[in-house]
């Protein structure tokens, strides 16, 4: 729990942590007309990931999709601070961004292994705290780095607490059983074409309602295929439960609000 609440609190802390420092890193490596492109590509790359890494979790373990997760995350992170143009941090955000899908659901997926329905409402707690405190601390640290060192700092900044995260997930003993499942490479890829190209619809400066259009064409294509999977990545019967439906209903209509009000910002 120790390494998913560190993991879960950098990958946060990377969310906002732009925010009041892209000014300076765009008037430092140029290229202003990129100015929303790094808090784009990570939260793409997140938001796609995120529902892979748990299928993965499922086929492959808990513990080496994580760590894989939080590795990545490092090597974005280190790539992200020694960037010499827009273009680079851009890309180097998004592997950033792959490493921070890959850690995201583990706070509920691993309560789920670990812990009595009882208190897995505390343990996601917990986890989920954790942007709130890096709402917090994450412009303070990055106005600080800016202020007082450089910039390069608040991605820097992540290697120690990664490093502290694989360190304190080596002792977790996992019990796990292979399951006997294929993974569903082509619904994973519509999904991905579909929600990164719905997203970029959000940061792009034209053609809004052609992004948008091809996206929800990948969607709807993704909906039809994962019904006749009989593995899919995302089983699609959960949303006939009804207080399932809602809770992800208010879920994505609380996340909006949280996310856009970030990005505006």
């Amino acid at each position: 729990m120790i390494s998913i609440v560190l993991a879960l609190f950098v990958a946060s802390m990377d969310t906002t942590i732009m925010n009041t420092t892209m000014p300076i890193i765009a008037k430092s490596l140029g290229g202003f007309e990129f100015f929303a492109w790094p808090f784009a590509s990570y939260m793409i790359a997140t938001t796609v990931l995120a529902p892979v890494a748990g299928r993965l979790s499922d086929l492959f373990g808990r513990k080496r999709v994580f760590a894989f997760g939080i590795i990545l995350f490092l090597i974005g992170s280190i790539l992200c601070g020694v960037s010499q143009t827009m273009v680079q941090l851009v890309i180097f955000r998004g592997i950033q961004g792959v490493g921070a899908g890959f850690m995201m659901p583990f706070p509920a997926i691993i309560a789920g292994d670990l812990f009595s329905i009882e208190k897995r409402g505390k343990i996601q707690a917990l986890g989920t705290s954790m942007w709130g405190l890096s709402a917090v601390i994450a412009p303070l640290l990055g106005a600080f780095f800016v202020e007082y060192m450089t910039w390069r700092w608040i991605f820097f900044i992540n290697i120690p607490i990664c490093i502290l995260a694989l360190l304190t997930l080596l002792p977790y003993k996992e019990e796990y059983t292979p399951k006997k499942a294929r993974i569903d490479y082509i619904g994973a890829l519509l999904f991905t074409i579909g929600v990164s190209v719905l997203l970029l619809a959000t940061v792009v400066d034209s053609n809004q309602i052609l992004y948008v259009s091809v996206g929800a064409i990948f969607i709807i294509a993704f909906y039809f295929f994962e019904k006749k999977q009989a593995s899919p990545l995302v089983p699609l019967s959960i949303v006939k439960d009804r207080t399932i439906r809602w809770m992800n209903i208010n879920g994505f209509l609380g996340w909006a609000a949280l996310f856009g009000e970030v990005s505006v910002i």
